[in-house]
């Protein structure tokens, strides 16, 4: 599709159809084409898995309705004008573009921003300089860990004592701002900054330095600082001295003040004067007017020292250039460690990158970045430029500044093309500025932020000829009445936004197009107690909820309501009192693996198991079968018969605990001293199954399981890498759970974002408005007289400096933050719309709001008149309709209702698709676990003059038992070793491991599919039992959607690999059968 004005920025709030929008024109860019293979020149991204997911199904879903005469006359008038196509032409060719999509899944371009940048960098491994077989660190956190490890091992080291020297400096901050003086905490803390991109532009600036230079650097500015202080205290003790000289005491001038001041700064800290010293300098009178001329006479010939005073004070506190550099260098003083370390903590995550052969996304991003910035046409994106015609971004506002200057290149390729590239975003939305994203770049479009070197220049100017600006002013989502309420409340709220940011909130106005009303509460829950604040919430919660339930409300199912919170932390406390209320919460907190005792109780072995001599790990365990098994384990009945009491030969009494004793009398099959220093997936599997969490919690098996593989294909293997990785991430890890119960939703605006709910109640919070906490990292301009290039500063540390500036900057952007979470949330309902606000104080100044709350309760005000003056105030406008189903618009709304089993009691079993659950194993690796990791090796290999390298990095990287290791090598290495198998990994044969393809079965992905000189052939490994019949069919599935994608005749194989047996599945005809001698 080719246009001049193909660069299409969207900005679409809240329920105005932006997915319509982006799928129109992904459907558009396809369908114009007669090959149904077009699809592979469009590239979607997205900001999350999910919502790539959701994209493709949708894709999907609309092409099925234009393909059979099912979409709306408006969906199908819009494509025929993009297309220049008849409806019918259109929908044979949207027939054909799903037909070739379900069988071609894999290669539908839709994926997030990390995934695109992992496939790029794949490609071009080797012009990145990096190895072809690194692997993605999806667990950054790790990374982390073990550079900080890392760091903490070399402290006293011979040849270390500068970078001893810095973290002790670290350790002392920690305790001058009253923290814990251990210092892993923080410096796993501070290591996470690294891989925020604020931090690159400071560690860039840092260039090379090394722990000697930072300590000179604290060396030179600790010298001027003390410089100045000595010049001062010296000044000070001039004019004293002038003061004695004459006889002039603090009661011979006014009210004593010019003694006292200069008495303040005799230790020679700036201290400035007073408005009324100022004037008394000013005006050069120190006394009253009754005062003794000799006393005026004495005051006056001391006030030249005095002067001088006040003339070294200015040059160290606010208000002048050289007084504010002083005040930051004092402060900077302080932070030097900090930044020092930061720059330590960066350098050796990346060693450690460098050493396991893996990369963050982080990193892949830099690693592009740096090309992109640093080449006049990036080689990577003008090879990709043949491959993808079409770009299309959603939730632009959450993109990275990185990620963004990344794309450009791709961009400007397509642009110059006349090939459409499409950008969607709501810079009301942008409430990920924690993971990078930058909302500046929607609001300045075509212009691109952060280009100080001007590296894209030529693409900007192309931008700003392609441009096609346009806002989605209709919203399909909500009621009339809570679109009307909505338009007001955020108008209001524009007005009181700072100048630099009210341009955010100008297209807030919104046209209903529902048919219905709607309804909007908002209430006040104040008390100055914080817990009883809490109290009064919950119960305003239940209130509100009942309300809805009944039928003067709307006769709502519980399931159509939504709680939108800011922490998990406060959806918990709600989740546990709506329990306590007998309304069932479904919360992903309440799902957290490491809360249930299933899941515990296998941890809490494997502690015990790893160190038999710590009786907590038993306790803990106890205390979780106590919970699991409540009517046959009783926790003081065991800890009774197997804890006993000792009297010692000096009469002291002492205490054992038989633990081993205990767990072979619990459960005798348990055999921790056998098997948990075997395998890890062996062990684990084993525990499951004989506690009992294999069968009646299927859930946290498959999540525990899960762990344990993942930690097994890794250097950190045994049970002390799974306790690590659980200690790490593995308690925080979600299960899916399915089934059927009426549950209330609580979830974080976050997790919000992108749905919808027929009721949502919102909790704005008491929570600070404009709060910046932690540390900002800041380029220090040499100007403002600076040795040390970047730091780590608090907003507090740039106040009244040079860079009090950039405080407001930083405190202005924290506000739109907590503002833009309050729209995200207050967008989100289909039919009512809750606000509660819980404050402190209902007395606050209406002028200047300072917490989240007060800013809600406030423009509430402004559009209603009134006021709320006590705890249980409300307004409420619209009316008490519903929807009517009949006049839906036929744009899908995404409404989310719950249908879910809960894992909140112990006795509750968790249901899930018995697809999704993994058979947990007791014994060691089976031959199918065995199977699996050849499988995973052979996918390695493209041909067969890679299995060396592949089987050397196999060797050396995967933590396995010398005899599992010898047992897959030798099962893959039979694979090469005969010629009818070998064949399929010729250098002459185009491949594809593990293809996605759709049937009308579902997704399938067949192991490997080789295009050789003879033709089409679909290759599918198998262990274990050969079942030629069963495994036929899967092949012969396979073959047939190979045959219709490629209109060809295909060859179906199956290769047994425990013994070596290749079969060649034929249909009608007896099986071709090749087997080892």
């Amino acid at each position: 599709m080719k246009s001049s004005q193909s660069f299409e920025v969207v900005r679409a709030s809240a329920g105005s159809g932006k997915t319509y929008r982006l799928v129109s024109r992904y459907l558009a860019c396809c369908l114009v084409h007669a090959d149904p293979r077009a699809f592979r020149h469009v590239l979607a991204l997205t900001f999350t898995n999910k919502a790539a997911w959701e994209m493709k199904e949708r894709i999907l879903s609309d092409l099925a309705k234009v393909g059979s005469g099912r979409a709306s006359e408006a969906f199908v008038d819009e494509l025929c004008a993009q297309t220049e196509l008849t409806p019918e032409l259109l929908a044979s060719r949207a027939r054909a573009l799903r037909a070739t999509m379900l069988h071609r899944y894999g290669e539908m371009a839709v994926m997030t921003l990390d995934s695109f940048t992992n496939r790029l960098v794949k490609s071009f491994a080797r012009d990145l300089a990096l190895d072809q077989d690194y692997r993605i660190e999806l667990d950054q956190d790790r990374i982390v860990d073990e550079a900080v490890g890392n760091l903490l091992d070399r402290i006293g080291a011979e040849g270390e004592e500068e970078l001893t020297e810095l973290l002790k400096g670290f350790a002392r901050l920690q305790v001058e701002e009253e923290k814990d003086s251990r210092i892993r905490h923080p410096l796993t803390t501070y290591g996470k900054e690294v891989l925020k991109e604020g931090v690159r532009s400071a560690l860039e600036a840092l260039g090379d330095m090394v722990p000697a230079d930072f300590r000179a650097l604290s060396r030179t500015i600790r010298s001027e600082v003390k410089k100045e202080e000595r010049e001062l205290a010296l000044r000070v003790e001039g004019a004293l001295e002038a003061a004695r000289r004459e006889g002039v005491t603090a009661k011979h001038v006014s009210r004593g003040t010019l003694i006292t001041w200069l008495n303040n700064n005799r230790r020679g800290e700036a201290v400035a004067p007073s408005s009324t010293l100022e004037t008394m300098f000013d005006e050069g009178v120190f006394t009253t007017k009754t005062a003794d001329p000799a006393v005026v006479a004495a005051v006056e010939r001391m006030r030249p020292e005095a002067e001088l005073v006040l003339e070294q004070v200015r040059h160290m506190v606010p208000g002048t250039t050289r007084g504010e550099a002083h005040v930051l260098r004092k402060r900077l003083l302080h932070k030097i460690d900090l930044v020092g370390t930061l720059a330590l903590i960066a350098e050796e995550m990346e060693r450690v990158q460098e050493e396991r052969n893996v990369r963050t996304f982080h990193a892949l991003h830099e690693r592009v970045s740096r090309v992109v910035r640093h080449n006049p046409v990036p080689f990577l994106f003008e090879r990709l430029g043949s491959r993808f015609r079409h770009v299309f971004v959603d939730e632009f506002q959450d993109t990275s500044v990185t990620q963004w200057q990344n794309l450009i290149p791709l961009v400007d390729h397509v642009l110059a093309e006349r090939n459409r590239t499409l950008v969607v975003g709501d810079g009301k939305q942008a409430i990920y500025r924690w993971r990078n994203g930058d909302y500046r770049q929607l609001l300045n479009l075509p212009d691109i932020v952060d280009d100080d070197e001007r590296a894209f220049a030529d693409a900007e100017n192309t931008f700003h000829d392609a441009l096609d600006d346009q806002v989605l002013e209709s919203n399909w989502r909500s009621g009339q009445a809570i679109v009307a309420w909505n338009n007001a409340f955020f108008g209001a709220l524009q007005k009181r936004l700072p100048p630099n940011l009210k341009a955010v909130y100008d297209d807030y106005a919104q046209t209903a197009e529902r048919d219905f009303q709607g309804q909007v509460h908002v209430e006040a829950v104040h008390d100055k107690d914080k817990g009883t604040r809490e109290d009064l919430l919950h119960e305003a919660i239940v209130a509100r909820l009942r309300h809805h339930a009944s039928d003067e409300g709307g006769a709502f199912s519980w399931s159509d309501m939504a709680i939108l919170v800011r922490t998990n932390k406060q959806g918990a406390r709600i989740a546990q009192h709506l329990l306590d209320q007998g309304i069932t919460p479904q919360t992903e907190d309440s799902l957290h693996v490491g809360r249930h005792p299933a899941a515990l109780a296998v941890v809490s072995m494997t502690r015990w198991a790893a160190d038999p001599s710590e009786d907590r790990h038993a306790t803990a365990w106890l205390q979780c079968m106590a919970a699991l098994e409540p009517t046959r384990i009783r926790e003081s009945e065991v800890l009774d018969r197997f804890v006993k009491w000792h009297t010692a030969e000096d009469g002291k009494t002492y205490r054992t605990f038989e633990s081993e004793r205990m767990i072979a009398s619990l459960h005798p099959n348990l055999k921790p001293f056998e098997r948990a220093h075997g395998p890890l997936v062996s062990w684990v599997g084993h525990a499951c199954e004989v506690l009992g969490v294999t069968g009646d919690y299927d859930a946290y098996a498959e999540a525990l399981m899960e762990l344990a593989r993942e930690v097994t294909g890794t250097e950190e293997g045994g049970l002390r890498g799974f306790l690590r990785a659980w200690d790490r991430v593995g308690h925080r890890r979600s299960i899916v759970a399915s089934g059927g119960r009426d549950a209330v939703q609580v979830m974080t605006v976050h997790k919000a974002k992108g749905l919808a709910f027929p009721v949502t109640l919102v909790v704005a919070g008491d929570n600070k408005a404009r709060e910046v906490k932690g540390h900002v990292p800041v380029v220090l301009d040499p100007s403002i007289g600076m040795a040390l290039p970047a730091a780590l500063l608090r907003v507090s540390d740039m106040k009244d400096t040079a860079l009090n500036d950039l405080a407001e900057v930083e405190l202005d952007e924290a506000l739109l933050d907590q503002l833009n979470i309050i729209y995200v949330g207050m967008t989100r309902p289909v039919e009512r719309l809750d606000v509660l606000a819980e404050t402190a104080k209902l007395d606050f100044d209406r002028t200047d709001p300072s917490t989240v709350s007060q800013w809600a309760l406030a423009c509430a005000e402004d559009v209603t008149g009134k006021s709320f003056g006590v705890s249980g105030d409300a307004v409420t406008e619209g009316t008490a309709d519903r929807i009517s189903s009949e006049h839906r618009h036929e744009e899908p709304v995404n409404v989310v209702t719950t249908n879910l089993h809960l894992g909140e009691q112990a006795a509750q079993r968790v249901v899930m698709a018995s697809s999704h659950v993994s058979q947990v194993q007791a014994d060691a690796l089976d031959e199918a676990a065995l199977g699996t990791l050849v499988h995973d090796l052979l996918s390695e290999v493209i041909h067969e003059g890679q299995w060396p390298g592949v089987r050397a990095r196999f060797e050396a990287r995967w933590t396995l038992s010398p005899e599992d290791r010898t047992t897959v090598l030798t099962w893959a290495d039979e694979v090469f070793s005969h010629e009818e198998s070998q064949r399929f990994f010729a250098s002459s044969s185009k491949v594809e491991c593990e293809p996605d393809w759709m049937d009308d079965g579902g997704l399938i992905r067949p192991d490997r599919v080789i295009h050789a000189e003879d033709g089409w052939h679909v290759l599918d490994f198998k262990s274990g039992e050969v079942d030629v019949e069963k495994h036929g069919a899967q092949v012969q599935r396979y073959v047939a959607a190979l045959n219709a994608l490629e209109s060809t005749t295909s060859r179906g194989w199956i290769l047994y690999l425990n013994p070596w047996r290749l079969v060649e599945v034929q249909t009608n005809v007896a099986p071709r059968i090749f087997e080892a001698d």
